[in-house]
């Protein structure tokens, strides 16, 4: 859109001085003495125009003198004469002026009466328009009288359903003929408003213009005057939504001056012209024209959720669609875009599952638009590959109307992009890029053009980039949007660095950053101070990078406070750049140690990679929403306490949203407004969470933990612990060895590069295994098998140990408890496996694969091992014990569960299957209901857990549920926290993993249990109350991924809700398990608790004995190995506390 304002000109109507809304109450108070005298043959109509001079210099009482004496003559006359209905308005609005709201509120309300008679009886005269005008009346020569009303939310069943203009929210405002105060003609319309800008708070009018063509540019013009006019408190609205609307008139005092715009209309086939007036001052609008726009009138009750939802009132919304969905039950035709918002609202709050129900119901009963929203709501979770097949399917539904088929192009470019398919998303760009172009889309052209040079920059096309980018910026720059100009200036900064030009970088970061701080866009800022620090690096000037990365990491750690279960969006980009940003500064303060052997530094490095480590799990229960059902389904004040954060936050988040836009528009009344009510939430927010800390500690240490220090590690270690910690940037990477009296610290000669290849390379092989177990001979040969079974690393194995641990190995020789905290493709590594000697398999004395392996001197023959997902963990371990009792019972077991098969079969127990869990998982394919989900039984697993229960003596029939009885309900059912150890031996299924953005889980039965749908989730775990020394998850993969992408969150998140639920310990597995020597390894690690020993050195005893026992595995008669390989063993991990 644009607005072009020409200079002002003479009218030949005398400029009069205004008074401000103050003054004029008080003239109306105290009327002046002198009035004009009116002689008897002086005009009705001049009559006006004498009253209308007294009303505009402020004496209100004169002018209300001559509007009752003229409504006098008026009711002798003719009782329905128009000119009446608009003496008694101006009365009205003498009263308003006056204070007398009783007075103004009659008058008002009679006024109101007249006109919607005069519209009835057909009494109205209406001025011939000019030649493609489309508004009636636009110069009011007529008076404000119909069709003047007769816009959406003024008529309902033709009626005037609130006036033809009315205040909302008791808005102290008057709208009112002006016969004294004109352009031309003899007439003009004045707006008055002494009420400052707030929510919903405003007067208006407006008219319907219909029959319209879609996707058409039109232009709006009028001639303005303004007194003290407030900035952005007058504009217009083309749609019934309001959501379209051009730039606002501009603030202050000024005589008659010329303004126009263009827009287009989208698929829209109507305008419902609105003149809107939200703040204080006085407003005369004349000769206002619309060329080639109209739209047929349908009053809907979905236009004040539009509203609401346009106003980012979306509490209110919500709960006023909720009424309209019961209220429209039975009209599917209304209810389909009920239902529609209803998503729309829920998406915005991050209820994803409902807006899935909601959008899903109204595409499915006909509103094949909504295709639109239910792709944007596969994008925001993730799918990006369903979400650009939709917006496929939505593009073909809005062929035509180039508004939003630009739109759908646009989010199609996006998903691709998500995608890597670079090159289509760069053609569906241009596309929409041209449709903006065609319509005269000047902000979305800009948009478009900023991605465009995304896209080229992804392709290395920097050049290409950089026109783009200056062609967007140029439009930025034009239509004042300043936060996007600033991002534009980000991407240009980055471009250039691309290009080795650091100066010309450095330029356009500067600029970014000024206008970050001054748009009070904070994550804009993050990206910008994170582009200098990198400029900084690349100069050499560290201090300088150092400065800048501190910044930003102190200002990103305060965003994710306020962006916690809001937009997905804006949190995959939080995440995008947390994860990068501390890397980055991590290895810049590795390079600065490096350089000057300072302490500080590496301190620094310390706490900063805590700090990292920390939020993984954090963030990862925000990204799978577990911290909101988590609060959902917490008890009493705890639940309450936790809902109440969440809605301030959100409230936040969009509160930062409407300052943008407040900012972008330099919109300052709305900007105090905004800063009064951010300033207040934050207040209550900082409340709620200092009670939730002071009552809650646990919980806001699981949240959001206080920093670490070297010296808390050292305080909570025994004599005989130490800990070793690793953190991998792309350059450099840290190991900290950390025993109670001494600290030692090595930067490890490795790229991230050169240890992921390593390690990955090492782990392949167990892999290659599992994925061997479960193939027939005819997918497999004997001679492949015995291959891959041979073939363990063992120079790797070495190698890996020499680089990882070697350094510090004196450090920790004597320490008979080791704790990793591990990170990044690190956290896959099972270190038990490295070998501290060189060592050859014998292949030709031992032919039988992993034979010769009992002779290798694995790292878990001398010490004994446990996992920890950051270190903080091992301080809340320590810190918030729970107390234990004598008598609590010795095991609580949920096994093999009966999980409806695809078709509404249950499995079936029995056949025993031979070969790794995760064969098992084949049928996952959609994330759907659960019992649509075949999951085999897992009939080792039963079998397992009985063993168990006999080492521990736990009675069978009480504590171990089977199959049908393995349900949700039975779990929760019990007093969980009398059990000392735990056993789920069931599938286990990452984060995403049956769909994007849903949980870690456990799979539970899902026959006889209506109430739960099978899942044990992330959220559902934080919220049971375990007071166990051990909890066992004997399934796939509960501890870590697969692939490149999984850096630890699969570790980080079902064994931290455990640990926060009350298990100090748990056994997890690093990949598909074999049943048979699983079992043996669960049991004999129970058996070595039972006679005392400690966790950690029972399943180290455990894993010896393995190594050492000489017995074999059959796969078939050529198809033997020996459990000493470390397939068999090493699966097993601990995690947590050592005893």
């Amino acid at each position: 859109m644009e607005i072009r304002a020409f200079e002002p000109h003479s009218k030949g109507v005398a400029m009069r001085e205004a008074l401000s809304p103050h003054v004029a109450v008080i003239i109306g108070v105290f009327p002046w003495f002198f009035s004009p005298a009116i002689s008897s043959s002086t005009s009705l109509e001049e009559e006006v125009r004498i009253a209308d001079q007294s009303f505009n210099r402020g004496d209100t009482a004169q002018a209300l003198t001559i509007y009752r004496r003229m409504q006098q003559t008026l009711e002798k006359g003719k009782p329905i004469e128009p000119l009446r209905s608009e003496v008694i308005n101006n009365i009205a609005a003498a009263y308003l002026v006056e204070g007398n709201l009783l007075e103004f509120q009659r008058h008002f309300g009679l006024a109101k009466s007249l006109k919607q008679e005069y519209g009835k009886q057909g009494l109205l005269k209406q001025t011939k328009k000019s030649p493609g005008q489309l508004l009636i009346n636009g110069g009011f020569e007529d008076g404000l009288v119909f069709p003047w009303g007769t816009g959406h939310w003024e008529s309902s069943e033709g009626r005037f359903r609130f006036g033809i203009w009315w205040n909302s929210k008791n808005a102290r405002a008057f709208m009112k003929i002006d016969q004294d105060e004109r352009h031309s003609g003899q007439r003009s319309l004045r707006i008055t408003n002494f009420s400052p800008a707030a929510p919903h708070v405003f007067t208006t009018v407006s008219q319907r213009i219909s029959g319209l063509k879609p996707n058409t540019i039109y232009r709006v013009s009028c001639f303005a005057k303004a007194q003290d006019l407030a900035p952005g408190a007058v504009s217009f609205a083309i749609d019934a939504d309001w959501g379209k609307r051009l730039p606002s008139l501009p603030a202050g005092t000024y005589d008659w001056q010329e303004f126009s715009s263009t827009i287009n209309i989208g698929h829209n086939d109507y305008i419902d012209f609105r003149i809107l007036h939200q703040s204080t001052g006085t407003m005369w609008l004349d000769d206002i024209e619309i060329r080639e726009l109209e739209s047929r009138e349908e009053p809907t009750p979905l236009q004040k959720v539009e509203s609401l939802y346009d106003m980012a009132e979306y509490d209110e919304a919500l709960k006023l669609c909720l009424e309209l969905e019961k209220k429209y039950r039975e009209d599917q035709g209304v209810l389909r875009h009920v239902r529609l918002y209803l998503g729309r609202i829920q998406q915005v709050l991050g209820d994803y599952d409902k807006a899935m129900e909601a959008i899903k119901w109204a595409v499915t009963n006909g509103l094949s638009r909504g295709n639109i929203d239910l792709a944007r709501t596969y994008y925001l979770l993730g799918d990006y590959e369903t979400a650009k097949e939709t917006f496929l399917k939505s593009y073909e539904v809005v062929k035509g109307d180039q508004g939003t088929e630009s739109l759908v192009l646009h989010e199609l470019s996006r998903c691709q992009l998500a995608l890597s398919q670079l090159d289509e998303a760069l053609a569906s760009q241009r596309r929409s890029y041209h449709i903006l172009k065609h319509i005269e889309n000047r902000h979305g052209q800009a948009l478009s053009l900023s991605q465009l040079g995304e896209i080229h920059q992804r392709l290395h096309d920097n050049l290409a980039a950089r026109d783009r980018y200056m062609e967007a910026l140029t439009l930025a720059r034009q239509l004042q949007d300043r936060k996007l100009e600033s991002d534009i200036l980000i991407n240009l900064a980055s471009c250039a660095y691309q290009q080795n030009q650091a100066e010309t970088a450095s330029q356009y970061t500067d600029q970014a950053l000024r206008l970050k701080e001054s748009t009070h866009d904070s994550l804009g800022l993050v990206r910008a101070l994170h582009v200098r620090g990198r400029l900084m690096v690349a100069r050499g000037d560290l201090t300088a990078a150092r400065e800048s990365y501190q910044k930003a990491i102190s200002l990103l750690e305060e965003i994710s406070r306020t962006i916690s279960d809001v937009s997905r969006d804006a949190k995959a980009t939080f995440l995008k750049q947390f994860n990068q940003l501390y890397r980055e500064y991590v290895e810049l303060l590795l390079r600065l140690y490096q350089k000057s052997k300072s302490q500080p530094f590496q301190e620094e490095a310390f706490r900063i990679v805590e700090q990292a480590r920390s939020r993984v799990f954090t963030e990862m229960m925000t990204e799978a929403r577990a911290m909101r059902s988590f609060a959902e389904s917490s008890p009493g004040e705890f639940g309450r306490l936790l809902e109440q954060e969440r809605r301030l936050t959100l409230g936040l988040h969009l509160l930062h949203k409407q300052l943008l836009q407040a900012t972008e528009r330099r919109d300052t009344a709305q900007i105090q407004s905004v800063r009064g009510r951010l300033e207040n939430e934050e207040a209550q927010l900082r409340a709620v969470r200092t009670g939730i800390e002071k009552t809650y500690p646990r919980f806001a240490d699981l949240r959001n933990p206080k920093p670490l220090q070297v010296q808390d590690v050292q305080s909570l270690l025994g004599a005989d612990e130490a800990v070793l910690s690793y953190f991998v940037t792309s350059g450099l990477s840290g190991l900290w060895a950390i025993t109670r009296d001494k600290v030692e610290f090595k930067i490890l000669p490795m790229t991230r590069g050169e240890i992921i290849q390593r390690s990955e390379r090492f782990r392949h092989g167990f892999v290659e295994m599992a994925h061997t177990i479960g193939k027939t001979l005819a997918e497999a040969s004997d001679e492949r098998f015995r291959a891959v079974f041979s073939d363990f690393a063992c120079d790797d194995s070495h190698q890996l140990y020499r680089l990882l641990v070697l350094p510090v190995e004196p450090l920790i020789r004597s320490k008979a408890y080791v704790f990793l905290a591990l990170d990044d493709l690190l956290y896959k590594l099972p270190f038990e496996t490295l070998l501290t000697e060189p060592f050859t398999q014998d292949l030709k004395n031992h032919p039988i694969p992993g034979d010769s392996l009992s002779q290798a001197r694995f790292w878990v023959k001398t010490h004994n091992l446990s996992y920890l997902p950051s270190l903080s963990v091992l301080r809340s371990l320590r810190t918030w014990k729970k107390a234990t009792t004598g008598n609590q019972a010795p095991l609580l077991a949920f096994a093999d569960p009966m999980v409806r098969l695809p078709g509404g079969k249950d499995a079936e127990p029995g056949g025993a299957q031979r070969g790794s869990r995760s064969s098992r998982l084949r049928t996952l394919q959609t994330r759907s209901v659960l019992p649509e989900i075949g999951f085999a039984p897992l009939p080792d697993a039963r079998e397992e857990a009985l063993q168990v229960a006999r080492v521990l003596e736990a009675p069978v029939d009480r504590y171990v549920y089977l199959q049908d009885r393995a349900t949700e309900a039975n779990l929760k059912s019990l007093p969980l926290n009398t059990f000392r150890n735990l056993l789920f031996a069931t599938h286990g299924l990452l984060a995403g993993e049956f769909g994007p953005g849903t949980q870690p889980a456990l799979v539970f039965s899902s026959v006889n249990d209506p109430e739960n749908d099978g899942l044990l989730e992330m959220g559902e775990i934080l919220g049971l109350d375990f007071n166990a020394d051990l909890a066992v998850l004997s399934a796939c993969n509960t501890a870590s991924g697969s692939g490149e992408e999984d850096r630890g969150e699969g570790f980080a998140g079902l064994t931290r809700s455990f640990m926060y639920a009350g298990a100090r310990s748990l056994l997890v597995t690093e990949w598909s398990v074999e049943s048979t020597s699983a079992r043996t390894l669960v049991q004999t690690t129970f058996s070595k608790i039972k006679e005392g020993h400690p966790k950690a050195e029972a399943l180290a005893m455990a894993k010896r004995e393995a190594i050492s026992s000489n017995a074999l595995i059959s796969y078939g008669r050529d198809r033997m190995v020996s459990i000493a390989h470390p397939f068999f063993w090493a699966p097993y991990v601990l995690v947590g506390e050592t005893r």
